[in-house]
């Protein structure tokens, strides 16, 4: 199983980036937190890899960072979370954010990213709170403080959806859009503005 790559970051997309090593160019599903923190095409990136191997195919996604990694494979190891899911789910929070509403018992926050109800965050909780308490030294994270703040997204997540976009829609747009700094209402029409041209 690949472990991580490093290459040249060749192009980016609204789900996936192609990463170029010794002439391959491989594309690597990657969820919007990563999109959000890429340097620019034609940079060295390393994406940390995990493989997911099926019958008639062999899909790689890439995470920044060992802990992504680790807490996106937690999430796929829940019946019923699958990968896109997964990533969608790290897309929406930060893996503090995760890590913490599950310990914490939070449907509400896991139920705000796209393609989780909840009846499926109560199965996440259920299937993954005591492993995570377990694995809290070595993933780092304080069940002590409040999660941080998801942010601005989930705000123009829901106003779009509330416009009658999809939530897989609205979860992509912001992805490729969403900027530190930006009000809401500002992210909202570049939103639309992007999805007015779709």
């Amino acid at each position: 199983m690949f472990e991580f790559i490093k290459g040249t970051l060749e192009d980016v997309t609204m789900d996936s980036i192609v990463v170029e090593n010794q002439g391959i160019a491989y594309m690597i599903y990657t969820s919007g937190q990563l999109l959000d923190r890429l340097p620019k095409t034609g940079s060295k990136v390393k994406i940390y890899l995990h493989m997911n191997v099926k019958e008639d195919d062999i899909t790689l996604y890439g995470f920044l960072t060992k802990e992504e990694r680790r807490i996106y494979r937690r999430l796929i190891s829940v019946s019923g979370v699958g990968p896109k899911a997964a990533l969608g789910i790290l897309s929406v929070h930060t893996t503090n954010d995760i890590i913490w509403s599950i310990i914490g018992e939070d449907i509400k926050t896991l139920t705000k990213a796209p393609g989780i109800g909840k009846k499926i965050a109560q199965r996440i909780i259920l299937e993954l709170k005591d492993k995570l308490e377990v694995d809290q030294d070595e993933i780092d994270v304080d069940i002590e403080k409040s999660p941080q703040s998801i942010g601005n997204k989930v705000e123009v997540i829901d106003a779009l959806v509330a416009l009658g976009y999809q939530p897989s829609q609205a979860h992509k747009v912001i992805a490729t859009i969403y900027k530190d700094g930006l009000s809401v209402e500002t992210l909202i029409r570049k939103a639309l503005k992007v999805l007015g041209t779709k």
